[in-house]
Formats: structure tokens, sequence, C-alpha cells
């Protein structure tokens, strides 16, 4: 019989976001961001960028093993144009350190207000990586608003 040593399936909690405290989603961490509506899935979105404040970014920490590939998917629009958005999946270590990048996807802030599926996959995580934080950040201007994340482990 063979056992896998870790659970090959979704890792995010709140995935769309429906879960708000505080004026957060609950278990994600982040700045510059808001509850937005109507959503396309579920009752909220998540609005990344909602001023001039910079940067805006969210993220979730999510445990990993060494061996491991994370399939990122998610679903949003661009509710006001500028620069770009980058959806990423860090490598971090025992202290949470940044110790590599696993993804690095460039949105860009323009076109068609439409809902649009985004999915990349990660490399493989390294040795003695125990976290990987999925990120999405905006430097400069414009804004996102994220309906839905989702992480499988592969």
């Amino acid at each position: 019989m063979l056992v896998e040593p870790y659970y090959r399936g979704e890792l995010i909690r709140n995935p769309g976001f429906d879960e708000w405290r505080f004026g957060q989603p609950v278990w994600w961490e982040g700045r510059n961001l808001s509850r937005a509506g109507p959503a396309y899935t579920g009752e909220w979105m998540l609005r990344l960028g909602r001023g001039s404040e910079r940067p805006a970014e969210f993220y979730q920490d999510l445990s990993v093993f060494p061996g491991t590939f994370l399939e990122l998917r998610f679903c949003g629009r661009v509710a006001v144009p500028g620069s770009k958005m980058r959806a990423a999946i860090d490598w971090l270590d025992r202290e949470r350190r940044t110790v590599g990048n696993g993804l690095d996807l460039a949105v860009a802030l323009s076109g068609a207000a439409g809902y649009r599926h985004y999915i990349a996959v990660s490399g493989c995580c390294p040795g003695a990586v125990v976290q990987a934080r999925v990120c999405f950040q905006i430097f400069s201007r414009g804004q996102f608003d994220l309906d839905y994340v989702s992480v499988v482990a592969r």
C-alpha cells in the first residue's frame, strides 16, 4: 500500500474571501485592500489597491514539503487600470525568511474589465523549505478585484 506523506489537495483557507474580520479576509494578511462586491462567485471579492497608498499586497502562508509543486489558480478583474499586479509563490524557511521563488506571474492591469481566470504551476519546492507564501502585490497604480484563489499541492 502506498501512503502519501503529505496531503496533496487544496491548501488555501477562505479561498473566496467570504469570511471577514477587522477589515481583512480571515486567514489572509495584507494592506491597502478592501471588500468589494458583487462577486463573480460567492458573496465578496477582495479589492487590492483601494487608494493611492502603495504598495498594495496580501498573502497567505501555507505548509509545504520539499518536492511539492503548487498549482495556483485565481479569478479576477481589473477594477482600475494601472501598471501590473504580481502574483507569486515564495519559498520560506522555518524562520519565515524568503529563501527562493517558486512562481512569479505579472498580470497587466489594462484591457477589458471582465473576469479572467489565471492558472500557473510553481517550480519544485526545494529542501529546507517548510512554507510557501502565496502573495499578490501592486507596487504602482491600479486596482484588481480577486474573486477566488486556489492552491493545490501536486
